[in-house]
């Protein structure tokens, strides 16, 4: 492992080092794609899937001075989620455009304000009846040049370090015969 360390220290690093990422490049792949650093807005909900409108209608009259830990609860207890149960119905942060999940959850998630509440109705779509609770709320994230250079500047120095890994194992392939003894 050391004899490795070495060769890539000796073979990538140190010829990279002479090679920083200047201003120019850092502004060019900026200016090729201004909107790769931003974020849109984002939400993260909890739910408990209920494919019964009666039982989903008492579940949610359940859920009206829960926090986030008694909701969590209720979920692992009613939901009818498996991928989602055993986590309290987190659906992690997700955008108003994002293929998953459903659009009505979607809507109804950016439509609520405040995080710690639950929806006041039920969201029905293919599944059955989601009862939402908003966990979490991101702005919408815009960043200038100014605000985007460091990331720029570590992205192409990571790309930099790889395409060099990449050109170093090619190399070394074609000059070394390996065998695979099974």
């Amino acid at each position: 492992k050391m004899m490795i360390q070495q060769l890539i220290k000796q073979e990538v690093d140190v010829p990279l080092e002479d090679s920083e990422v200047s201003d120019e490049e850092v502004k060019a792949a900026y200016d090729a794609n201004p909107t790769e650093f931003d974020r849109p807005a984002q939400v993260r909900v909890s739910h408990i899937l209920i494919k019964d409108r009666k039982r989903a209608q008492q579940t949610l009259g359940q859920t009206k001075d829960l926090d986030r830990a008694g909701f969590a609860a209720l979920a692992r207890q009613h939901s009818e989620d498996d991928d989602t149960k055993a986590d309290g119905g987190n659906l992690g942060f997700f955008t108003a455009d994002a293929e998953e999940p459903s659009a009505a959850v979607r809507e109804a998630a950016f439509k609520m304000t405040m995080v710690g509440k639950v929806y006041p109705e039920l969201v029905k779509d293919g599944d059955g009846f989601h009862i939402l609770m908003l966990t979490g709320k991101r702005a919408e994230l815009k960043r200038t040049y100014e605000q985007a250079q460091r990331a720029i500047r570590h992205k192409l120095t990571r790309e930099r370090k790889d395409a060099a890994m990449e050109a170093l194992t090619e190399q070394l392939r074609s000059e070394i015969e390996v065998e695979v003894d099974y």
